[in-house]
């Protein structure tokens, strides 16, 4: 595949990406009406099942515009934001589940202990790679 392709095809991902950040606001908005219980929404399986149809398929795009072999004919300048977009997306969602499950303590306390320690990799393995990119001469990839 050219990288012609590629980039028409990362410009398809950057829209989608848009639409998971607003299926994410909605999967949190429907979060935080839960823990307010004046609000009269109440927790089912559905939304579980909305979001562990949302992991399922926001999380492996971030992972694979990053590592895969055939993606990585594009520099990693052009496709990193994109990336970690559905990375950060996906760390949200996490987040929204968290809140959702403020009734069960030891799952809120694993889903706490999970979101931080990722959110830290997350935002340590950004900055790093920013960091390497800028360091490396124009037109050389890490």
């Amino acid at each position: 595949m050219t990288t012609d392709n590629l980039r028409k095809g990362l410009i398809v991902w950057k829209r989608l990406l848009v639409i998971s950040v607003g299926m994410y606001a909605l999967l949190l908005a429907s979060a935080v009406a839960e823990a307010v219980p004046r609000w009269g929404f109440s927790y089912s399986a559905t939304w579980l099942y909305a979001w562990v149809i949302f992991q399922v398929l926001i999380t492996p795009v971030g992972f694979v515009l990053l590592l895969n072999k055939r993606w990585r004919q594009l520099p990693l300048a052009e496709r990193l934001d994109t990336a970690f977009g559905y990375l950060a997306v996906a760390w949200g969602a996490v987040f929204a589940f968290g809140i959702a499950s403020k009734g069960d303590d030891i799952v809120l306390y694993v889903v706490l202990l999970v979101v931080g320690c990722s959110a830290i990799a997350l935002a340590l393995s950004y900055w790093w790679l920013r960091r390497t990119r800028s360091a490396l001469p124009n037109g050389m990839r890490p």
